[in-house]
């Protein structure tokens, strides 16, 4: 799956949890989830922006297979809060 710039930044706002739709997730938790779909990051001093994180990781998985898997496994709703 290949996306645009312009959805890589509304995608990365929906990983982050920044869109106000979708679940927060801490700098930790998307180093976490970005490792599951092959980055090798450790959290830390001097760690990137959040937003930039996953913006950089999205860039990274653009264009694979690992793109489609990270986007279902985002919008799984288990992990969406209900009303």
């Amino acid at each position: 799956m290949k996306i645009s710039e312009r959805s890589i930044a509304a995608l990365a706002k929906i990983v982050t949890g920044d869109s106000g739709i979708s679940p927060y997730n801490s700098g930790p938790n998307l180093v976490r989830l970005f490792n599951e779909f092959g980055a090798n990051d450790v959290y830390g001093q001097g760690f990137p922006s959040r937003w930039f994180y996953a913006e950089d990781k999205l860039r990274t998985l653009n264009g694979s297979e690992k793109l489609d898997r990270l986007i279902r496994e985002v919008f799984d709703p288990r992990d969406w809060p209900t009303e």
